[in-house]
């Protein structure tokens, strides 16, 4: 006993300990060199399978389709020669091809490959979009969508084939139109298996951006959310037809600067696709429609 009260005493004499991190103490780590060498591994790692967006551009668009804001070298590739050496077991070289802005013609050979980008086609995300949204045409160029033959894209093919993760932006005036969207990319689909497609509905109000004119909010309405999950059950039954869908489909909606699911959970598999359409339609049928536009997030962009 006398030991135990004469320790207590010895530690309420030392000064008290501050067992909590702020964020300003976070910005670096100066002792990472003395980790050991498996450690640091596991740690590049990680970083190497931090998912980027990588975007897919056809080259038959009437305006010239140059792919800004490409993220083209990982930062982990340049950061030190362990983290280059780590990176590099995950990451592929890859050629863009450059657009020839004369012709704009799948049938003229663009030019040659000179533009290097990595890609870790185990996570990242390729992303197909309008690039061209000119507020005068509204909806019409919003859905301006053309077909793109097998090779008309900004990568080679010999990398196009090792597409996992494929996102199609949609930008909607009013209501979306995927199942166009998913037709014009036949030659992709016929050629890629993908693991996960996944439709980013964001909204575009055309003219209301330039403040010219007034339209109906239609992500408030069960319309919307009618018409959307229909196209997408017409998706289901388009693609089973012709080869059978053997990848998850995911449908996002813009909200509150981020991303979220819709209707909310885990992704849309094959085997249940036509369950969840018919769960969601059934309940905007009984008027749970303002529920679900609230757990999807009310103020959409």
């Amino acid at each position: 006993m006398a030991g135990n009260t004469r320790l207590r005493t010895l530690l309420q004499t030392l000064p008290p300990l501050k067992t909590y991190l702020t964020a300003q103490s976070l910005q670096t780590f100066t002792v990472f060199p003395r980790l050991p060498l498996e450690l640091r591994s596991r740690i590049w790692r990680l970083v190497a399978f931090d998912s980027r967006v990588i975007k897919l551009v056809p080259y038959n668009l009437p305006t010239n389709p140059r792919v800004e804001g490409q993220s083209k070298h990982p930062s982990m590739l340049h950061a030190s020669r362990e983290s280059r050496r780590e990176g590099m077991q995950h990451y592929r070289k890859c050629l863009q091809k450059c657009c020839d802005i004369r012709t704009h013609s799948q049938n003229v050979p663009c030019g040659k490959p000179r533009n290097i980008i990595y890609v870790n086609f185990k996570v990242d995300r390729f992303r197909y979009g309008i690039y061209d949204r000119y507020v005068a045409n509204d909806g019409k160029m919003a859905f301006d969508w053309k077909v793109v033959q097998w090779g008309g894209y900004n990568f080679q093919i010999k990398d196009m084939v090792r597409i996992k993760r494929l996102e199609i932006e949609l930008y909607c005036s009013k209501f979306p139109q995927p199942l166009e969207a998913f037709r014009n990319l036949k030659h992709l689909r016929d050629n890629v298996k993908f693991e996960e497609c996944t439709f980013l509905v964001k909204r575009w109000n055309g003219l209301n951006e330039a403040g010219n004119a007034s339209f109906e909010d239609s992500y408030r309405t069960a319309d919307f959310y009618s018409c959307m999950f229909n196209s997408f059950d017409l998706i289901f039954k388009h693609y089973q037809e012709h080869r059978g869908l053997d990848f998850a489909v995911r449908v996002q909606l813009r909200s509150k600067g981020e991303w979220r699911d819709l209707p909310p959970g885990p992704s849309v598999l094959p085997t249940s696709s036509k369950e969840t359409l018919n769960r969601v339609s059934a309940r905007i049928e009984k008027g749970d429609g303002e529920k679900i536009r609230e757990k999807a997030g009310e103020n959409f962009e």
